[in-house]
């Protein structure tokens, strides 16, 4: 499980980080600590009898793909079983949805993974952070941080995410999916 961010305290609360967020997370939960491993960060993590490994590439979002292509040969991690959790513009601040492979829709990191591996078929966990007001500059306006008001929104968002990268890692990622992109649908139409 791969999160996408940029590394420097400059870019903790940013809407680009919202992968590193959402690990973070989840190894906060089980108190382990994110360990230097090549050019980013990773951790083993346990949950429900399955290992899988937490991992931050600390080459910047727009080179992460350098770091998923070190980790899978090093690791001998089959690509459709790489999860790669990133911020998504097109989904509100509060939503998220898995995806399995299909273009990057802009998303620069997920440019970089995909020219890294030379496929695009591998799991995605896309974490909404809103459009840009109309008129704004896309980069700007995802490594700007949250609003006040869109701190709540996006806690519980990663907390669900948190739940969905577990269920990732026991259940696989076609029955993530259809648990998670389910409970997405149900929400929307309340």
């Amino acid at each position: 499980m791969v999160g996408l961010g940029n590394p420097g305290s400059e870019y903790v609360s940013t809407r680009h980080n919202a992968g590193f967020m959402s690990l973070d997370i989840l190894a906060g939960a089980q108190d382990v600590r994110f360990r230097h491993f090549g050019q980013g960060e990773a951790v083993v993590w346990h949950v429900d009898g399955k290992r899988g490994v937490l991992a931050k590439p600390m080459t910047y979002v727009n080179n992460s793909g350098s770091y998923v292509k070190f980790l899978i040969t090093r690791l001998g991690i089959a690509v459709d079983k790489v999860l790669v959790v990133h911020d998504d513009i097109t989904l509100d601040i509060g939503q998220y949805k898995f995806k399995f492979g299909g273009g990057s829709a802009g998303h620069k990191g997920l440019i970089s993974i995909i020219e890294s591996l030379g496929t695009a078929e591998f799991y995605r966990l896309r974490i909404g952070i809103g459009r840009p007001p109309r008129g704004d500059s896309r980069v700007e306006w995802v490594l700007s941080a949250f609003a006040e008001e869109q701190l709540g929104p996006l806690s519980e968002a990663l907390q669900r995410c948190s739940t969905a990268v577990a269920d990732f890692a026991i259940q696989g990622g076609v029955a993530a999916m259809n648990i998670h992109n389910k409970r997405t649908k149900e929400r929307k139409l309340c």
